[in-house]
């Protein structure tokens, strides 16, 4: 089978600024730790498992909320679509989605490199005429396609197609406001160099009692 194209806009200078950035947050006096950190090849596994929990119930809800709305959901959004998935992970949420909207192109964005790859030799099994790549990105510093993924893009005629941006999971809340309003900015970006058609689909989630959510995070 053919190699799956995987770019990455990691660098020795982002990497060190990283660590700055996470000494500084362990150093404040309410002490916190990005959940972007979490993701190593292990990390990401784990959460994995995490997500079958009962506890845990974004994934299995926001999955029946896609296949309840199935019908809305195509009538609202283009056919024939690059697809860019942020946050893939195993990439399981946008894969039926590939086939609802008859994509030709998907690409997957995430942290963990390594996980990437694995998920999207699936993707690729499934989906077999879609063509797949993935971008190893740390989109909470900032959102952008290295060149290599433009020169893929423009390669498989992706370039001036729709664009739909999948952005599942509610972890918009991760974010402080100011740079949420930045990610949704650069995703703006992004979605403007597609035709007509394109735009962003993402999962929030409700305010829910600490009942629920303390089981279902308290990992």
């Amino acid at each position: 089978s053919s190699t799956i194209p995987i770019f990455s806009v990691a660098n020795e200078a982002e990497a060190t600024d990283e660590a700055g950035e996470f000494y500084k947050a362990l150093l404040e006096s309410q002490a916190s730790i990005s959940p972007k950190y979490f993701y190593s090849a292990l990390g990401s596994r784990l959460f994995d498992a995490i997500t079958l929990l009962n506890e845990y119930y974004p994934c299995r809800t926001e999955k029946l909320i896609f296949e309840q709305n199935k019908d809305s959901l195509k009538a609202q959004l283009p056919q024939g679509a690059l697809f860019i998935d942020l946050g893939a992970g195993d990439c399981a949420k946008a894969s039926p989605l590939l086939t609802w909207f008859k994509a030709h192109t998907y690409l997957a964005v995430d942290i963990s490199i390594d996980h990437l790859a694995r998920a999207l030799r699936v993707v690729s099994q499934d989906n077999p005429g879609v063509a797949v790549a993935g971008v190893g990105c740390d989109f909470s510093r900032t959102l952008q396609l290295p060149l290599e993924a433009h020169q893929w893009l423009g390669a498989s005629q992706a370039s001036h197609s729709p664009r739909i941006v999948f952005y599942p999971g509610s972890s918009i809340g991760n974010f402080s406001p100011a740079d949420a309003l930045r990610l949704l900015r650069q995703v703006h970006a992004i979605c403007v160099e597609g035709s007509e058609g394109s735009g962003l689909l993402i999962g929030v989630d409700r305010v829910k009692d600490l009942s629920v959510l303390e089981p279902a995070y308290d990992d």
